[in-house]
């Protein structure tokens, strides 16, 4: 499941009272401040009009012409963070602090700058100084939380989570990534009443009914689970992990014919997908039709040779139908391409076991 950085979008006017104090700077004629805040108000028109490249040019202007005017250099840089230049955006964004450290919104945007750009310690370190200058903006406890969750430091994140929460109670998302992070600590209820509350704040979010479903079906409720992947598919029916994860469900509910229903559903819509095409031939196996099972793993393993269990599954459909030389073929076939790691050591050795046994 893909989390977003909430960006502060100011875009700054030169302020009144600067105008009104032109006269005491003796370096620059009043045209000239003119002309820079000209610059800087056609680049908050044309980033309006979504034409960057134009807002950009403008803003450098203003700079050139005043080489201090923050406002001008701040813009700059959400321009750049939105082109995609984190370099140039943090160099603008440092520039600003420079002039002004006081500045809670530039820490902010320098921490969201620095994230995009994988330097996490100096993005939390960013945000931290925005939290010291404006200790009540949710917007940065939201980003401090999700640079925390990534250096895996779950406990910060669900602390900070908290916090934007309690000075933003109806953020949907700080719930829903709130609910993440405590059903990764093992702790269910507490994450399905934030999914909860995610739907009831906003009942036509997918990632939240979705991760409720999944919360639910963790914790054995499967009809509220798949009551949550129908709300899913009925919002984005082309849902590939909510057609999945409905399917699962419906086979451990006993539906055999609604899971097969739902695979074929997804793979008449999106073929490749290899998850949905596996657990397809798992449901027909378990229903007794070896031969629609053997079909799905065939198409499987030819889609994706890398997928090891999926030749896994088509040698046991094949020994199970008597095909003992393709069957033995397939577990080679697993062997080979299978990783040896903690979590398949124990298939590995029953491959190795099932192999022996049929080459007997």
């Amino acid at each position: 499941m893909r989390m977003h950085l909430q960006f502060s979008s100011r875009l700054l006017l030169i302020p009144a009272a600067l105008l009104c104090t032109v006269s005491v700077l003796p370096d620059r004629s009043l045209a000239q401040i003119m002309d820079a805040s000209a610059y800087n108000d056609a680049g908050i028109l044309l980033r309006e009009q979504g034409d960057l490249d134009g807002a950009i040019e403008s803003y450098r202007q203003a700079v050139k012409l005043r080489p201090d005017y923050q406002e001008a250099m701040y813009n700059l840089g959400v321009a750049l963070q939105a082109k995609g230049d984190m370099d140039g955006a943090i160099e603008q964004y440092r520039a600003v602090l420079k002039l002004r450290p006081s500045d809670a919104d530039a820490y902010g945007s320098l921490g969201n700058a620095l994230h995009s750009k994988g330097d996490l310690g100096a993005a939390i370190e960013a945000y931290r100084a925005a939290l010291r200058l404006d200790p009540n903006n949710p917007r940065v406890y939201y980003n401090l939380a999700i640079a925390l969750k990534a250096t895996g430091d779950l406990d910060g994140a669900i602390s900070v989570y908290r916090e934007a929460i309690r000075l933003n109670p109806n953020d949907h998302n700080a719930h829903n990534n709130l609910g993440i992070a405590l059903q990764m600590q093992g702790k269910l209820e507490e994450a399905i009443e934030h999914y909860r509350e995610v739907v009831r704040l906003d009942p036509k979010y997918v990632r939240g009914h979705y991760n409720l479903g999944i919360a639910l079906q963790t914790k054995g409720e499967i009809d509220a689970a798949i009551a949550e992947y129908r709300t899913v598919l009925r919002l984005q029916p082309n849902h590939p992990g909510a057609h999945t994860n409905l399917g699962a469900a419906l086979t451990e509910k006993g539906d055999l014919d609604g899971a097969i229903a739902t695979y074929r559903s997804l793979l008449d819509q999106q073929p490749e997908r290899a998850r949905a095409r596996y657990n397809l031939g798992a449901t027909l196996q378990t229903k007794g039709d070896l031969d629609g099972a053997i079909e799905q793993y065939r198409k499987l393993v030819t889609m994706r040779q890398d997928y090891a269990s999926g030749y896994y599954a088509l040698g046991e459909a094949l020994a199970e139908k008597g095909q003992q030389a393709e069957a033995a073929k397939a577990f080679r076939e697993y062997l080979a391409r299978e990783k040896d790691t903690p979590d398949t050591r124990l298939q590995i050795e029953k491959a190795r076991a099932r192999l022996k046994e049929l080459e007997r």
